[in-house]
């Protein structure tokens, strides 16, 4: 029996980490509107209860998961100004991302204009 559910298990915490990975890669730790990263895909966030909205949940984390796409809404343009990233795909997906920042290079740091 174990051996039938470690691969269910294994590919489990994979998708989590790569989700927790993906919610701040690229992310601008210098503002608060621009914390997280967000993913917008319909089905994802109705799935995972909003869970896209990572960038309005670091900025403002007391709204309930429910008014997450509205306070987008809200807020979408100082996100724009700001340069809040945003992937296309699901957080756990984002290694497939096509505009994913560079990694650091000696001394240098990630960030959301690079």
């Amino acid at each position: 029996m174990i051996f039938f559910l470690l691969p269910f298990f294994y590919l489990g915490h994979c998708f989590s980490y790569l989700n927790g990975y993906f919610r701040h890669y690229g992310a601008d730790p210098d503002k608060p509107i621009a914390w997280g990263v967000s993913s917008y895909g319909k089905l994802y966030n109705w799935l995972f209860f909003c869970n896209g909205y990572h960038a309005e949940h670091h900025f403002r984390p007391k709204v309930h998961w429910t008014k997450m796409e509205s306070f987008h809404r809200q807020i979408a343009e100082l996100q724009k100004q700001a340069g809040t990233r945003v992937i296309k795909r699901a957080h756990m997906l984002g290694f497939l991302d096509p505009d994913l920042p560079q990694g650091k290079k000696s001394g240098q740091s990630v960030s959301a204009s690079s």
